[in-house]
């Protein structure tokens, strides 16, 4: 699975054993880059076009058909010309004496189709030559002469050019993802590996198929964020709790969010007190309260990216439990 359920703040931050540096652990679902209908349950794949399609069909079809979120897949992936049978299977479509129901334009409203195209280009031209000193003669173990090697070099480019196009039943697009990618290795006649143009193809189609995957549908990730260790401003007493909660992070993650805690009232506007509580609020799944701690550290330090990326990671958090909602009717 490729996606698991958002487990409990227990779970995050439980005790363990393994040792980790200086970080807290947060889990949670992220928003899609784009908002596309959430009526949209079947996506039908028809065949990409171009040199590179179909590798790209295969890649973004099966990304896609890995998605799930609260145990339920995000998308039901078919192929385009299998699309009456899938929704006859699932019972989107009902057969009364061998006719479809009248309701099936209805049903059809939830399916969109996917297409695209793919284009590569690998030009192999040559560039200066690398020039090697090397010792040709020594005199006790001082080289007194020396001589250059010239060896012919090469570029290998492989450019990449992908499209992707999602349209409703109506018409409407709903999503449009057009790139232009580039790879290039250089080598040289004394080497021993020649660059392989399918591997650097294969890699600029897995990074614009994972981008593309991305935009479509939410994903849950387990991450480890580094805390804030500054004790400026601390009291001696205090900037020693400070440092034993550190430490408690390796092996006690409880434990540590519970020792910054407590450090909050005697430190209301300590910039790494706040950061760190905000963090642990956030992999508690206390969203509401992480984002309040994040602005008041920010209120300290205005420019500080951390605490900035934090509050982003926040709002992607609140923006994807309203499109899990609206996606699985959960209101």
């Amino acid at each position: 699975m490729e996606v698991k359920n958002v487990i409990c703040a227990a779970a995050i931050l439980c005790s363990c054993s393994v040792a980790r540096a200086e970080t807290l652990p947060v889990a949670g679902v992220y928003a899609s880059g784009t908002d596309m209908d959430a009526e949209i349950h079947t996506i039908a794949v028809e065949g990409f076009g171009g040199d590179a399609g179909p590798e790209l069909s295969f890649l973004l079809t099966d990304l896609l058909a890995e998605v799930e979120i609260h145990g339920k897949n995000w998308f039901s992936i078919v192929p385009a010309a299998t699309l009456k049978n899938h929704l006859l299977g699932i019972g989107h479509i009902q057969a009364v004496d061998g006719d479809e129901a009248a309701s099936a334009e209805d049903q059809l409203s939830t399916v969109a189709v996917l297409s695209g195209t793919a284009r590569s280009q690998v030009n192999d031209y040559s560039i200066s030559p690398k020039k090697v000193k090397t010792c040709a003669k020594k005199v006790a173990k001082k080289c007194v002469e020396h001589v250059v090697e010239v060896y012919e070099c090469r570029n290998m480019t492989v450019s990449y050019t992908p499209s992707l196009r999602i349209v409703a039943p109506n018409g409407d697009l709903l999503y449009q993802n057009s790139n232009y990618l580039e790879a290039t290795q250089s080598y040289c006649e004394d080497e021993d590996k020649v660059p392989d143009p399918d591997q650097m193809l294969g890699s600029l189609a897995a990074q614009y198929s994972y981008a593309a995957r991305l935009d479509l549908a939410p994903q849950y990730r387990e991450t480890e964020f580094r805390i804030l260790e500054r004790r400026n401003g601390l009291s001696k007493d205090d900037a020693r709790s400070f440092k034993d909660a550190i430490h408690l992070t390796k092996t006690d993650p409880l434990g540590a969010c519970s020792a910054f805690g407590g450090l909050e009232a005697s430190n209301p506007n300590q910039l790494s007190v706040l950061f760190n509580i905000g963090l642990c609020r956030e992999g508690k799944g206390d969203l509401t309260a992480a984002r309040e701690y994040y602005l008041r550290a920010l209120s300290v330090e205005p420019r500080r990216s951390v605490t900035q990326a934090g509050l982003e990671r926040i709002e992607s958090r609140i923006q994807a439990e309203r499109q899990v909602m609206d996606r699985f009717d959960l209101n």
